[in-house]
Order: structure tokens, then C-alpha cells, then sequence
């Protein structure tokens, strides 16, 4: 039993975190997963993988930072999936799961005790504060920063134990794919000097072993700290230095040769350092409420901003902290399991506490990492509890205690503990997952919790804008105004709004106020663009589109309405060199397919035009103008009403309200009365 323990526990591991995230492959791409995967082009096409490593990354990933190991993985994602959120949410679950994997035999490595592996592992599994980081696809860093962590740092322990250098090779790989996976994996050392520090491999050395005799058995005294110093120093080259390597390389690449420099821009509502204090002693006390007590579970926490020290809240959030520092040093005497378990959690939630500003002051997410110190730790005390309550029940009666297995026993009140835990928190995450079916489900649930949101009135609101609800989606706007009258995608949405609406002027406005905010908004630039070729103000839309492209390269939509400026103004070379660079970076844009064909059909070049036009109403089979296109050309040169009249009723029902609708319905009229 003993042999094939940890094989079972594995699979058990394997089967219940995937179904406790089963529900969750239902779910569309929600949050950042629109810029991420649903509107980046670059992730559509293997020839542009090598851009991954230049200067081209930001604009072309959609990624703030440098994080090529999560760019590949939409890149595989694609590939097999398309445009289907199934099969992303699909990779984010098996990322999760083969996380509890690997959790637990780290866990074990560590704690040399099967049972609390595995409740460990179980509770991490299932812990509601990580549903944030599986359900959205666009935050798929934080699991493969943990799953590279953890993995790096069971390979150091098995390197220690086993003296292998594959070993300790495995983990400076695992090291590096974790750094530029998530900047969090650079508290890696960190954790491992830790480890050395509370638990001194030369313990296990008789050599270096001072203890006394205690009927037969050797009992080692806790060495001093400069012993314990000692050690690190002299373990330095032969353990620590790849890390520092390492850890030198990735810092040279994230802030040198590819630092992206918008993130000097990003707007932190923390202003000083004062106030930075202040405000993260709230946050750190709000996470810490949130391992407890993991709900309300919230997708954008509004923060308020701490600018005095004579605020109760502040006292009872440092009262806390204390309490929660005490705690840790007093279990540091009794236990160095609890207290590494606990300086875990804090060391790798350093990096998110604003010490670098962030846009997002406080994310679950954050947490992923975290809160596998404090699943060990809920595990220990769990399986201690039971242990003490099992020699205690053995002490006080003649009867053996409750066997689950040959290879542990183990007492009865902790299967109903166990039991309580699991099946509360596996409620709570599938409830959780639910939120995640959609934007307007996501949105409209954190408004009920977070009601001075902005950014959850702009999410709304986009919802709405997509199922065509354009009153309630210009309500959430305006809602979001009054919170935050500073945000260029909010103007980049009215505008958008202004637009279907046919009010070019209030839409050009806010285009110029998203771009006078943010000067780097590309979508602002391309949509400006759009409403100036509307109203023949062609060279100010060139220019839009030109400016557009210069910021992100790999735009082929600007691409495509630059071809239509161009086509407009009668450059028709020109336009011609842009639909074809826009189809060369993205072969499915019909947009760009169905200009073309109105170019060649201008230049009667008909056949290549009719191809050109039956290639965007195969990629885009409700595109109204392409179908309308086709019908007439095959009309007018190929003879086929059959076919003519098809496509000329697919483009009325499509969008019977265009402007050629009369025209199309005369048309139409006419064929049918012919046949």
C-alpha cells in the first residue's frame, strides 16, 4: 500500500480539483480574455512566434510585462482550440490540477508525513479564493508561476536529498520558466533560503549532530542562528548562486533589453509612500480576513485610499498583522513547519504590495501562490488535531482507533472535519464559477458587491454593448463617468456607443478625449479613424490609421480600414498593398478580403474579386456588405441568379436596416418575379 500511496492520492488529486472546476468549461471569455485571446491576432499564427523575443512582445501579446512562457501557451491554446473557450478554460483546469499534483508531493517531500500531504493538497485544491486565477484565462500566469515554483522547489529538496545534479538542474530550469511566467517566482531563493534557515539540512548529519541520549533515541538541539549562517554561506556556490544567475539574467531582460516602457505610465492610486503604507495594511488585513472567510468574493476591489494614521480601521488592521506576527514567532518554538507556512504566504505576497506600483491594488489572485502555505498549514494542524485526539481516545480505552488504511491511522473526527471542509469550499468555488459564465453575469454580480466600481460599470456596459442593449450599456457608461472621468477605454467606449448610434460628432469627441488621456490607445486611434472615413475626412483618418499601426505593428484591422481610406481617396495601390498586409498577418479577415474584392472588382478583374468576396462570407458567414457584394457580382458578370438571389436575401436578413436596403430589396423583387 505504502508503495503505490502516493500514485492514488495523486489521482485522486487529479479527479477532484477537475471536477470541482468542471462547471467552469461552460464558461465564455470573460475580462482581460477579450484583449488577451479574442482580439489578438498575434497568438493566431506560428510564423509570428519568433516576435516573442523583440521589442514587438508588448504591442503585439497584449501583456503589460514580459511573460513569453504564457504568450506560448495561447499560442498551443489556438492551435488546438481556436476561438472556443472551452478548450482554454480546459487548459487552465489541467494547469490547476497538475498544480495539486505536484503540491503534494512537495508537501510530502517536505513534511515526510503521506496523510498531511494530502489533505494539504486537497484543500488547496478546492480553496475558493483560487477561482479567480483558473476561471480567467487571461490571468493563467499565476498558475504556471506556481506550478514552476513548486516544481523548482521539489527538485531542490530531492537535489539535497538524492545528491543528483539532474536534480538541482531541473530546478534552475523550473526557476527560469517560472520568472517569465509571473515576476512572483523570484521569490523562489527566497523560499529556499528560508527552508535552509528553519530547516538545516546538516540536522540530519550525525557529524555535525549535538544531542543527548533519551532511552536509545538521538534528540538534536536547535543550532544557534550564526551556526544556521554559517551553513548558508558556505552552501552559497554550491547551492544558491544559479538562482542568483538566474535571477541577475531575467532582471536585466525585464527592466533593460525588454522593459516595456508604458509601465512607467501605470496610474497607481497609491501616490506616496505614506499612503502606500497605510492603504496595503488594510489590504494585508483584508487577505488575511479572506483565508478565513472567503467571501464575498470580488473580481475588482475598490480601495479607498489611507491618508491618515489616526483612522480606527488602520489600528485594527495593524492589531491584526501584530497578532498574526506574534502568532508566527510563538509557533516558530513549537513547530517550524506552522512558522514556515506562515512566512511563506508573506514572502510571496511581497511582490503585490505595491512596493512596484500596480494598477490593481488588491486581486485574488494575488493569492494563488500564497495560499498554498497556508493549505500546508491548515493540513498540519488538521492532521495534529486528529493525532492528539486519536492517542488521547487510545489512552482512555481498550478499543484501537479507527484504521483508514494499513499505512496511517487516523481518527474518526477527522473524516467529518475533513469532510466539512472540503465539501464547504468545493461548494463555494463551484458557486463561484457560475459568476464566470459571462461578462454580464461577472459584471453585474461585482457591482452588487463593489457598487463604485468604474471599471465594473465599463464591463457592464460592454456587455450590453455586445448583445445590442445600447440604452443600458450607455447607462453604465455614465455611471462609470461620474466615478472616474479620467479613463480612455470608458471614452473609447462611449465612442464606440456615439458611433452605432450615428452621432459622429459626440463620437469623435470622445475618441479625442480617450486619446488626449491615453496617446497611446490604439483602438481610440483606429475607431477615430473609422468615423473620419464615414465622413470623407480621409486624410485625418490616414493619418489615424497610421499613427495606430505605428503603436501596435500588428494591427491588421488598421491595416484593413487604412486600405479603405486609401481606396476612398483613390490610391488604389496603396490600398491594395494594405488589405494584402492585412490579410498576410491575419488570413481570416473578411473585412480586409471584402475590400479587396471591391478594389479588384473596380480594377474588373471580376473572377478575382468574386474569389475574394466568396473568401469573407466563408470566414464570416453573417458579414451583410460581403454577401450583398458577391450577389450582385454574380448578377451582373457570372449570370447565376440562383445564387445572386441567395446572397442578396442572406444580406437583408443579415442587416435589413443597411443603407442599400431599398436598392437590395429591388433587386430582389425583381429576380423572384423573373423566376
Amino acid at each position: 500500500m505504502k508503495k503505490y500511496f502516493c500514485i492514488y492520492c495523486s489521482l485522486a488529486l487529479l479527479f477532484y480539483s477537475f471536477v470541482v472546476y468542471l462547471n467552469c468549461l461552460h464558461n465564455s471569455f470573460v475580462y482581460d480574455d477579450q484583449s488577451t485571446i479574442v482580439d489578438n491576432y498575434f497568438i493566431r499564427h506560428w510564423h509570428n512566434f519568433p516576435d516573442i523575443f523583440t521589442g514587438k512582445y508588448f504591442s503585439l501579446s497584449a501583456e503589460l510585462t514580459y511573460r513569453p512562457v504564457v504568450t506560448l501557451s495561447y499560442f498551443v491554446d489556438f492551435t488546438f482550440w481556436k476561438s472556443n473557450p472551452a478548450g482554454y478554460h480546459l487548459t487552465n483546469v489541467l494547469i490547476h490540477s497538475a498544480n495539486c499534483v505536484f503540491f503534494f508531493l512537495f508537501c510530502f517531500q517536505l513534511l515526510k508525513k503521506r496523510l498531511t500531504a494530502f489533505v494539504s493538497a486537497l484543500l488547496f485544491s478546492s480553496y475558493p479564493l483560487l477561482s479567480e486565477s483558473v476561471n480567467a484565462i487571461g490571468f493563467r500566469e499565476d498558475l504556471f508561476a506556481f506550478l514552476f515554483m513548486i516544481s523548482g522547489f521539489l527538485f531542490f529538496l530531492k537535489s539535497r536529498k538524492d545528491k543528483y545534479f539532474i536534480h538541482y538542474s531541473l530546478s534552475l530550469l523550473c526557476y527560469f520558466f517560472g520568472l517569465f511566467s509571473k515576476e512572483m517566482a523570484i521569490t523562489l531563493p527566497v523560499l529556499i533560503i528560508l527552508h535552509d534557515l528553519v530547516f538545516p539540512p546538516f540536522l540530519l548529519k550525525n557529524t555535525l549532530l549535538a544531542g543527548r541520549q533519551n532511552n536509545g533515541s538521538v534528540q538534536p538541539i536547535n543550532p544557534s542562528i550564526s551556526l544556521r549562517l554559517s551553513y548558508l554561506k558556505s552552501g552559497f556556490y554550491r547551492y544558491y548562486s544559479g538562482y542568483l544567475l538566474i535571477s541577475l539574467f531575467y532582471l536585466s531582460i525585464r527592466f533593460y533589453f525588454l522593459h516595456n516602457p508604458l509601465e512607467s505610465e501605470i496610474q497607481s492610486p497609491l501616490k506616496n509612500p505614506f499612503s502606500s503604507f497605510l492603504t496595503m495594511t488594510h489590504v494585508l488585513a483584508y487577505y488575511i480576513k479572506l483565508l478565513f472567510l472567503p467571501f464575498p468574493l470580488n473580481v475588482d476591489y475598490v480601495i479607498p485610499v489611507s491618508t491618515s494614521i489616526a483612522k480606527i480601521s488602520f489600528w485594527i488592521s495593524a492589531l491584526l498583522l501584530t497578532a498574526t506576527g506574534i502568532l508566527a514567532f510563538r509557533t516558530k518554538q513549537r513547530n517550524n513547519y506552522i512558522f514556515f507556512c506562515i512566512v511563506w504566504f508573506f514572502i510571496t505576497l511581497s511582490p503585490v504590495m505595491n512596493i512596484i506600483p500596480l494598477g490593481n491594488v488588491m486581486a485574488e489572485r494575488y493569492l494563488y501562490v500564497p495560499c498554498a502555505g497556508i493549505c500546508m498549514a491548515f493540513g498540519i494542524l488538521l492532521t495534529k488535531s486528529a493525532s492528539f485526539l486519536s492517542s488521547y481516545h487510545e489512552r482512555n480505552t481498550v478499543r484501537k482507533p479507527f484504521t483508514f488504511t494499513t499505512t496511517f491511522p487516523i481518527s474518526l473526527t477527522l473524516l467529518p472535519a475533513l469532510f466539512f471542509l472540503l465539501s464547504g469550499s468545493a461548494y463555494l468555488t463551484l458557486r463561484r464559477n457560475t459568476d464566470w459564465k459571462d461578462g454580464l453575469r461577472l459584471w453585474s454580480k461585482t457591482l452588487t458587491v463593489s457598487p463604485n466600481s468604474a471599471r465594473s460599470h465599463i464591463n457592464l456596459g460592454n456587455a450590453y454593448e455586445k448583445m445590442d442593449i445600447n440604452s443600458a450599456a450607455f447607462e453604465e457608461y455614465k455611471k462609470a463617468l461620474k466615478i472616474d472621468p479620467n479613463d480612455a477605454d470608458l471614452f473609447n467606449n462611449l465612442g464606440i456607443y456615439y458611433d452605432k448610434m450615428r452621432l459622429y460628432e459626440d463620437a469623435i469627441a470622445c475618441y479625442k478625449k480617450s486619446i488626449e488621456i491615453y496617446p497611446q490607445h490604439t483602438q481610440a486611434h483606429n475607431n477615430l479613424g473609422v468615423i473620419y472615413t464615414k465622413e470623407r475626412i480621409l486624410d485625418e483618418a490616414i493619418r489615424e490609421f497610421t499613427k495606430a499601426i505605428s503603436i501596435n505593428h500588428y494591427y491588421p484591422d488598421a491595416h484593413s480600414n487604412l486600405g479603405i481610406a486609401y481606396y476612398r481617396k483613390g490610391a488604389m495601390d496603396l490600398a491594395e498593398r494594405e488589405f494584402l498586409t492585412a490579410i498576410s498577418m491575419e488570413p481570416n479577415h473578411a473585412k480586409a478580403h471584402n475590400g479587396l474584392g471591391i478594389l479588384y472588382n473596380d480594377r474588373q478583374q471580376f473572377d478575382n474579386a468574386i474569389h475574394a468576396f466568396q473568401t469573407a462570407v466563408k470566414i464570416k458567414p453573417d458579414y451583410a456588405n460581403a454577401h450583398m457584394n458577391l450577389g450582385a457580382l454574380l448578377l451582373k458578370h457570372k449570370k447565376d441568379k440562383h445564387a445572386a438571389l441567395f446572397h442578396l436575401k442572406e444580406s437583408i436578413k443579415l442587416d435589413p436596416q443597411q443603407d442599400q436596403a431599398t436598392g437590395i430589396n429591388k433587386l430582389i423583387q425583381q429576380l423572384e418575379q423573373a423566376n
